[in-house]
């Protein structure tokens, strides 16, 4: 991917590009917690079995009963999420490596945090369908307060019963502070929420990774099986540069654009944990 003027002349070798998708791969927790799926076509779908082919016991030489899978198309357009970032010249013209970390790191943490905030909510408009516009998910009430590892256990354990496998756990900052402060057992000091470096958020729920996110509802936490999440994502991130548009102000304009989409095929490889009263 390279950056582009308004003349079409590259200011920013390619090799540039990974200034800005690969903050926001990391700065992203729906791109941590789903499988990403790069794609070239306006739409993608995602075949799915609505219901098995039947097996039966059969008698040694007799004739096997045939049947077939029914199936359908679960299919997901990635939608335009752009960015525009106005930087003076003088930072876009300096070479230096941390200059243009600068660059790539204030498009991508703006794209991250519109991404995530489309796929945990429901944004309506142009936005993609998000998690709380969905019907049909595991529900698990987690009560008036959190104040054990009940619900999370049970919404493990609904999603499995599903045939899927909870990877990780999502919810927001106050209730991410709730939960770090309840401990394993009554009378212990040990904390539920352990901290784990190894772990890609640094904390750990059951066995599991625990992100937070902004983009969450307050109160909730989502427990997701990676296998059967995506986010879809339409050639990469595309950067234009253009220098006459701030030309009073001795600026440069770059815009980023990045067409993606959540795809959730699966209803029951998702479990919703909050208080359903």
């Amino acid at each position: 991917m390279t950056m582009f003027n308004s003349a079409n002349a590259a200011i920013l070798p390619p090799e540039y590009g990974k200034l800005v998708i690969e903050p926001m791969t990391a700065a992203s927790v729906a791109m941590q917690v789903a499988t990403v799926v790069p794609t070239s076509a306006a739409e993608f779908h995602f075949p799915r079995v609505t219901s098995d082919v039947t097996a039966g016991w059969t008698a040694e030489g007799a004739a096997i009963t045939p049947s077939d899978a029914d199936t359908d198309a679960y299919v997901v357009t990635p939608k335009k999420l752009a960015s525009l970032t106005t930087l003076s010249n003088e930072l876009v013209n300096d070479s230096s490596p941390a200059a243009l970390q600068l660059v790539g790191d204030s498009i991508a943490r703006e794209m991250a945090r519109k991404l995530d905030a489309a796929f945990f909510g429901n944004l309506g408009g142009n936005a993609p369908a998000g998690l709380e516009s969905l019907t049909g998910l595991i529900v698990v009430d987690s009560g008036a307060g959190y104040t054990n590892a009940d619900p999370f256990t049970d919404a493990v354990m609904e999603v499995e019963a599903s045939g899927g496998n909870v990877t990780s756990f999502v919810t927001d900052p106050a209730t991410a502070r709730t939960l770090a402060k309840l401990k394993q057992a009554s009378g212990s000091n040990i904390p539920l929420i352990t901290p784990d470096l190894a772990a890609p958020s640094g904390r750990v729920l059951l066995g599991r990774p625990l992100y937070v996110s902004a983009a969450v509802t307050a109160g909730t936490v989502w427990a997701i099986s990676k296998a059967d999440v995506f986010v879809v994502l339409r050639n990469g991130v595309e950067i234009a540069v253009d220098k006459s548009s701030a030309f009073a102000s001795d600026s440069t304009q770059i815009r980023g654009i990045l067409r993606a989409a959540p795809a959730f095929p699966r209803l029951d490889s998702v479990a919703k944990i909050y208080d359903a009263a």
